[in-house]
């Protein structure tokens, strides 16, 4: 069937924090929508989680909600995505 959304009708939760791979989490935000998911953004962060962007920070994401405040009931599936690790004033996949 062409044209399908197979994730139509679904809520999927992408958790980020600060320091996340952008173009990862936006790669897969992308896809989800495609696909007819509704994404939302959960995070530690208050209000917006920034992003990591070739070698430097990124935009700056709003964040839906705070993963304290987010039970797993009524999603999907929640995708997470490891943030870069800073120390020494090198990054490294964390």
């Amino acid at each position: 069937m062409q044209g399908a959304k197979p994730l139509a009708g679904k809520k999927i939760a992408i958790m980020v924090a600060s320091g996340f791979i952008e173009e990862h989490m936006t790669d897969v935000q992308k896809s989800l929508i495609a696909a007819g998911a509704q994404s939302t953004i959960i995070s530690p962060e208050v209000g917006v989680a920034n992003g990591w962007h070739e070698g430097g920070w990124g935009h700056n994401f709003f964040v839906d909600e705070k993963i304290s405040d987010v039970l797993p009931v009524g999603r999907a599936v929640t995708v997470a995505h490891k943030p870069k690790n800073i120390s020494s004033g090198e990054l490294a996949e964390g």
